[in-house]
């Protein structure tokens, strides 16, 4: 398949829902998804990627990541195995994913006094 007809293509998909663009991902085989997904990421300006940074570090942030840092670690890079783990382990030191911060007592509670510790 030419590279041209090739990017039509990644057009095409980029329009669909995610359910259904994975279904046809799904059908591709390792290298062919790969080159599809690098061209997605290139395509929709790092959306797709964001997608992937979900799914890249579970205790990470992954809002923090770039795309291009998020692409590289999922399964489906092309880096070894080793280098994936290492990227991982720096990102979860570097954004680590936080809790959702305390909640502040109400109004209520501040002027009777309930909100002390």
């Amino acid at each position: 398949m030419a590279e041209r007809d090739l990017r039509r293509m990644v057009v095409d998909l980029a329009a669909l829902v995610p359910e259904d663009r994975e279904a046809v991902l799904g059908e591709l085989d390792a290298p062919q998804r790969r080159t599809v997904e690098r061209l997605l990421a290139e395509f929709s300006g790092g959306g797709f990627a964001e997608e992937v940074a979900a799914e890249a570090v579970p205790g990470c942030d992954s809002a923090k990541l770039s795309p291009w840092l998020a692409d590289r670690m999922s399964e489906r890079s092309t880096m070894t195995a080793h280098a994936r783990e290492a990227l991982r382990k720096s990102a979860m030191a570097l954004f680590p994913k936080t809790d959702a911060p305390a909640r502040q007592p109400g109004l209520f509670a501040r002027l009777t006094g309930l909100g002390k510790a």
